[in-house]
């Protein structure tokens, strides 16, 4: 399964020095919010391209799937890898290969 990868707008307005671009997140084809990725620096394109940056933290969802976990649990929540990524490509084809090795953490599978 391909996930869509988007990066968080740049901060406009007012008060966008105080605000940090965030990370990357992956969505399903579906629209369904699948993975993200974060990081204790801010994101600047120009030094995630180089790579100066702590290193990344992925996380993805796990959907519940019957409704006796939707009410102990809610609908869906993070779950972090133990697997830290030096880059960002990296920190992609990790989340995506977990995602794909375990397709019940869609959800509805």
């Amino acid at each position: 399964m391909k996930l869509k990868w988007q990066v968080a707008d740049v901060p406009v307005g007012r008060y966008r020095s105080f605000e940090k671009r965030g990370w990357p997140m992956a969505y399903y084809p579906d629209g369904k919010v699948a993975a993200r990725v974060t990081c204790a620096d801010e994101y600047i394109p120009a030094r995630v391209r180089t790579g100066e940056h702590s290193p990344l933290t992925i996380s993805v969802v796990r959907y519940s799937r019957t409704p006796e976990e939707k009410s102990r649990e809610g609908a869906w929540r993070w779950c972090t890898l133990k697997a830290r990524a030096p880059n960002l490509v990296e920190a992609k084809s990790i989340a995506e290969q977990f995602l794909n090795s375990y397709p019940e953490f869609k959800g509805e599978e």
